[in-house]
């Protein structure tokens, strides 16, 4: 959890984070199990216990042009998703990106997220991640830390299962004489993958790093073979079974109670702290190809005892019926993911995008890039055409506005730029036509984009079917919100291009600017309770406007002879979280230079339970004499009456600093003005 409070309010936060530091360093110094119960009996050595340095993170591995990491970082200034510059001038450049960049240490610093494994001794390491984790070197166990709660995960056994029986299909390897399946990183270091390391030579563990989360995926290579036909016949699920340990103080919870005896559930599992807060969450059961994720289907887990309080085996269980399907095209994978509680946007990171229906088609099957066609998708925006749809719209919006622009100026801010970095999502299959003298695959490829602002209402709490990306009514509410009633936008901006790099070189996007300084003021100015917003569509290039090939057609690699010009307008792109950012120059405030400091910083003594301590958003105090002043600033959180959104009325609760009793000031949104001394 990212809290930071005042020691004279909440005296047990630091012990709270302390009790993080000591689970981390247990999981650091301690070995990984050699075998959990329910596993094969020979399982590869503990990981040693050899004291180490802990692995450095790289100068600045967050992405940020190099104009902006070579200004002085105000580093007081970061929240999860925003880092703040000092340029020559004076003036602050605050970066919002749509996933997080930082994390919190157990004293409540801020530290640069870096998501890659670093080889350790016996181990593969993550330690500056807010999800930390250490994976054996030939053995796909991970220790895992987060916040409060920390725990062992390792998957051991894949079968097929119904209500009458179990068989098993392949198992984990026991490793002899020093041999096993060593953990292979990529080029990134963000994927650890483990081979030969189950009897079926088949199958291969992965772990994925984000900002925030961790991905396990078994990947099977081909269709599983069972060896029993007649049971196969009867099967419902096909099953990974996995052990996973809970360490001190870490509880399991399902569907919002602990878990205390054997469940099943289609829903997510939770991972909470002594107190009961909830610091990991296991997404919901998915199994996909490899190839097209969008061709997925959801399972359950189903969660079991083992005779010991502290592990349980949790079964992931997908449709078998999917597996055997004759259209299934393998790899395909089983994936629980892994991830720290988010605050907002639950599910979308601030993006979701939204196809229409494929028109009808005489060639096959019809089918979009989204799961679900007509609804919305989230967590990246896709931008194109298929099988006949209407142009994709996509949606971006960033919640954690920095809230050092002084109220009343928004033109002090000076210049505010989005800034987006396209890749491919699906390149279609062609014959190069030398009459067109096209060969798509050796150029540059510029996608016109058109963009408007999002047209939201000015308060969410109180309207469920407002549209925001705060939360995830839009995945959701699919009665709200689709295709038939999406948002159309506001003030179109000029056309812009996203552009592409030759894809037989990589495929490598380009950077494109919009510039936003009047969204951004108005913004300011208005001050609605949601972030800004945009709404991006591609303009069609050529005469038809859409893409009329079946998506079937080209996952599957139909190629494109009679119609190149058509290969443009059939390509897909995207946006991830880890492509689009907000970078905004202005002003800092102007508060006088006595006792300037943050509130909610160790040492300032101010609090709002359920306001203040969670929000990432800076509020400003001062103390002369005998007055206290204050500059309450836009939180993510309604305070007051019901339905009143902070800070259309404001409370904050400030305690002085030789422990008198607290005084509160009730000012109006973005007032500078002094207490009740006054």
């Amino acid at each position: 959890m990212n809290t930071t409070l005042s020691p004279t309010l909440q005296p047990s936060i630091f012990s709270r984070r302390a009790l993080s530091l000591l689970l981390l360093m247990a999981l650091l110094v301690s070995a990984l199990p050699a075998r959990l119960p329910g596993l094969p009996a020979a399982q590869p050595e503990a990981i040693k216990s050899t004291p180490m340095a802990l692995p450095s993170a790289p100068p600045d591995p967050r992405g940020l042009p190099a104009e902006l990491t070579s200004l002085p970082e105000l580093v007081a200034r970061r929240t999860a998703q925003s880092a703040t510059f000092q340029r020559a001038d004076g003036q602050w450049t605050t970066v919002l990106t749509s996933q997080a960049m930082h994390y919190q240490d157990n004293l409540g610093r801020w530290h640069t997220i870096d998501p890659a494994f670093r080889p350790d001794v016996g181990s593969y390491t993550i330690e500056h991640n807010s999800i930390r984790s250490r994976a054996g070197l030939d053995q796909a166990a991970a220790a895992v830390s987060a916040g409060d709660a920390a725990f062992i995960w390792q998957a051991g056994q894949l079968g097929l299962g119904s209500a009458s029986g179990w068989q098993l299909i392949a198992e984990v390897l026991a490793k002899k004489d020093g041999t096993g399946a060593r953990g292979e990183l990529s080029e990134d270091a963000r994927t650890l993958s483990y081979r030969e390391a189950w009897s079926d030579a088949s199958l291969v563990e992965q772990y994925i790093s984000q900002p925030g989360s961790l991905e396990h995926l078994l990947v099977l290579a081909e269709r599983p073979k069972p060896a029993d036909a007649q049971l196969a016949g009867q099967a419902q699920w096909l099953e990974m079974r996995a052990q996973l340990q809970l360490l001190a103080g870490t509880t399991l919870w399902a569907a919002g109670r602990q878990v205390s005896a054997p469940l099943t559930t289609a829903g997510s599992l939770e991972l909470r702290n002594a107190l009961g807060q909830t610091e990991v969450v296991f997404e919901p059961v998915l199994a996909f190809e490899q190839a097209r994720p969008e061709t997925a289907v959801a399972g359950e887990y189903r969660v079991e005892p083992t005779g010991r309080a502290d592990i349980w085996q949790i079964s992931l269980r997908t449709p078998w019926q999917w597996w055997q399907a004759p259209e299934r095209r393998y790899p395909a994978v089983i994936d629980p993911t892994m991830r720290v509680i988010r605050t907002t946007g639950d599910g979308t990171a601030g993006m979701v995008y939204v196809t229409g229906q494929p028109g009808p088609n005489p060639w096959g099957p019809g089918g979009t890039d989204s799961p679900t066609p007509g609804f919305f998708t989230g967590g990246e925006i896709v931008l194109g055409s298929v099988a006949g749809t209407e142009q994709y719209r996509g949606y971006l919006q960033f919640n954690h506005m920095p809230a050092e622009v002084r109220d009343g100026a928004p033109q002090n801010i000076t210049q505010a730029e989005l800034v987006l970095t396209p890749s491919y999502k699906h390149l279609p299959k062609y014959e190069h036509d030398t009459d067109y003298n096209l060969d798509w695959d050796s150029i540059d490829r510029a996608f016109d984009v058109q963009m408007w602002d999002m047209d939201l209402c000015n308060d969410p709490a109180v309207n469920a079917n407002c549209f925001t990306l705060q939360d995830n009514r839009t995945l959701i509410n699919q009665v709200a919100f689709n295709w038939n009633n999406k948002p159309a936008g506001v003030n179109p901006y000029d056309l812009f291009a996203l552009t592409i790099g030759p894809s037989n070189k990589g495929g490598k996007g380009k950077e494109a600017r919009v510039d936003v300084t009047n969204r951004v003021r108005w913004w300011y100015q208005n001050r609605p309770a949601h972030g800004p917003g945009w709404v991006l569509e591609r303009k069609p290039s050529f005469i038809s406007g859409q893409c009329d090939f079946p998506y079937e057609y080209l996952i599957a690699g139909y190629k494109i002879v009679d119609q190149p010009m058509s290969v443009h307008e059939c390509t897909r792109i995207r946006l991830t979280p880890a492509d689009a950012r907000l970078e905004i120059t202005y002003d800092p405030p102007d508060m006088p230079a006595a006792g300037y400091n943050k509130l909610n910083e160790p040492g300032v003594p101010s609090f709002l339970d359920g306001v203040f301590e969670s929000t990432e958003h800076t509020y400003e105090v001062q103390k002369s004499v005998n007055r206290w002043y204050a500059l309450g600033v836009r939180g993510n959180h309604n305070t007051g009456p019901a339905g009143a959104p902070f800070p259309t009325t404001g409370r904050i609760d400030i305690a002085s600093l030789d422990g008198t009793p607290v005084e509160v000031l009730e000012k109006g949104s973005y007032s500078l003005g002094c207490g009740s001394f006054c």
